[in-house]
């Protein structure tokens, strides 16, 4: 099966799609569904119900190796299971007490913790966040909320009451139709929010099905953003809208959390990630223009869910773009519009010379495996995009051109801070392969005008956001296990605060005033002073 030919920019990733026009409020922006892009990192942090190590019931027993220890009598090639040679004798490591671990606990790096079982996974509950157990972890009051996807269609909830730190106590769970990697959204899209938000004791979930071809396989896309046949690259009429849904659980009794509602979004092209705001829960959607599906009208939807058992889903409201961020006390809402590019005649180096790795290139003859044949070269050119919203009426207020070919990713809202990192490559470098990040700062709800501020990735040592605290960023590195901070207070003094070494590196955070709660994971949590 010979399929299709396309190229991919590589900062496009696997890009087999979009194809947008320009917009204004009422007016079209075109976008249509790609393929897989990778599962976002949630925005939740670590439950602040962590207590010191100190509280933690001291263990019975740890096992202490004593070392290389002689086996008599043994030869080389003789030795027994569970030793080896070590050029003069057959030597094993020796544990000299076994592990008692209290009733209620488990072992974890040496120590005894206090445990509960999910029923599917042993989750460390003191520390309220694993890695391997929880995608999202939520806290309300004396309760945890972990939450993880079981497979492609299934998301698991557990309740754990920490109102004795010791002591957790699993109160209830339940499996929500719903998973957390959102595969269905276009690369191209710039991704804001999350699969899961929580509003109190609520907790909401996003659940796109995606079409397929019959055989369980997705479509693919051409550079237009049409569904094809990923093998023969034919079209595949029919396939281009999608359902989506709302999972609304209701936890306010720990007990017995139940799904509450299951709420319809309107049909379309596709359906970006949710953001809370108050008592409502906000995504967008797209829906292809009759007549010409390669562009596409932009919608906002907003879902009162205070009464979890009745959400309110009113009309959507046309907007230019997708969802990015949006202010519920001023009624503001801060979009990115995509306008498509398109040249035709032209080889695929040619189209990477000219847009850099911010293209997809379709020859002429599909089945042409000749790099220098010509053919169809299509970039995206975004806007940030600034709206008051009033009624079921959106308006442009402001906009932003966003430099072309510039990838946005771990986007966090704050106060009246938009946090993200960005990053270009350099085609027309001596390295191809060269780029340049920066981390981007946004102020736009409080002045009602859009303004931009920028940190060198340089000067973060290239650390990623991983929670925001009002105007306060904090960033982690991987490399060198260590959290900082970045105040942004004052956009025309960015000031990067001192970097403090953790023990691991860290996967969520929690601010709490001038402190940063970091969950390391099986490594436990690290309490690190914020500083000057």
């Amino acid at each position: 099966m010979g399929g299709a030919r396309r190229w991919w920019g590589p900062a496009a990733g696997l890009a087999f799609v979009i194809g947008l026009g320009a917009a204004a409020c009422g007016s079209q922006s075109a976008v249509a569904p790609g393929p897989p892009s990778p599962p976002q990192a949630g925005d939740a942090g670590a439950s602040d119900r962590a207590q010191p190590d100190a509280k933690r019931e001291p263990p019975r027993s740890v096992p202490q190796p004593s070392g290389p220890v002689p086996i008599e009598g043994r030869t080389q090639g003789g030795c027994p299971q569970g030793s080896s040679w070590n050029g003069e004798q057959c030597v094993h490591k020796q544990v000299v007490t076994e592990v008692e671990c209290p009733a209620g606990t488990m072992l974890r790096d040496g120590k005894c913790v206090a445990a509960v079982s999910t029923g599917i996974v042993e989750c460390d509950a003191y520390l309220a966040v694993l890695e391997k157990c929880a995608k999202n972890t939520f806290a309300n009051g004396p309760h945890v909320y972990l939450v993880w996807t079981n497979d492609w269609e299934s998301t698991n909830v557990a309740v754990i009451d920490v109102s004795e730190p010791a002591k957790p106590r699993l109160t209830g769970k339940l499996q929500v139709p719903s998973s957390l990697y959102a595969y269905d959204l276009p690369p191209q899209l710039v991704p804001s929010g999350d699969g899961v938000v929580q509003i109190g004791s609520t907790l909401v979930f996003r659940h796109v099905a995606t079409p397929d071809d019959g055989y369980g396989y997705g479509y693919g896309y051409d550079c237009s953003g049409q569904p094809i046949d990923p093998y023969t690259g034919d079209p595949a009429p029919g396939a281009s809208l999608r359902q989506a849904y709302l999972e609304v659980v209701d936890l306010s009794d720990p007990d017995h959390p139940v799904r509450a509602a299951t709420v319809a979004l309107p049909e379309a092209a596709g359906h970006t990630l949710l953001r809370a705001a108050g008592k409502s829960v906000l995504s967008s959607h797209w829906v292809p223009l009759q007549g010409n599906p390669s562009k596409a009208r932009f919608y906002l939807d907003r879902i009162d869910v205070s009464e979890p058992g009745a959400p309110e889903l009113p009309a959507p409201i046309n907007v230019p773009g997708s969802l990015l961020a949006y202010d519920a006390e001023r009624g503001r809402v801060l979009t990115v519009d995509y306008q498509r590019e398109t040249r035709h005649d032209v080889t695929a180096e040619q189209c990477g010379q000219q847009y850099g790795y911010d293209y997809c290139f379709e020859p002429a003859d599909q089945y042409s495996y000749d790099y220098t044949s010509p053919g169809t070269c299509t970039r995206l050119h975004r806007v940030f995009k600034l709206l008051d919203i009033e009624g079921a009426a959106a308006s442009l207020r402001g906009a932003m051109p966003i430099e072309d070919g510039t990838q946005l990713s771990s986007l966090l809202q704050g106060q009246d801070r938009i946090f993200a990192w960005a990053y270009n490559y350099d085609w027309q470098g001596d390295d191809p392969y060269s780029w340049y990040g920066r981390l981007m700062v946004l102020s736009a709800f409080e002045t009602g005008s859009i303004a931009l501020a920028t940190v060198d990735a340089k000067e973060l040592s290239s650390a990623y956001p991983i929670e925001v605290s009002g105007r306060r960023l904090v960033l982690a590195r991987y490399d060198v296990p260590s959290v900082t901070a970045l105040d942004a207070a004052d956009l025309d003094d960015l000031h990067v605060g001192k970097t403090t070494e953790l023990r691991a590196w860290a996967n969520r955070a929690r601010v709490d005033g001038d402190r940063v709660l970091c969950a390391l994971g099986t490594w436990g949590l690290q309490v690190v002073e914020l500083g000057d």
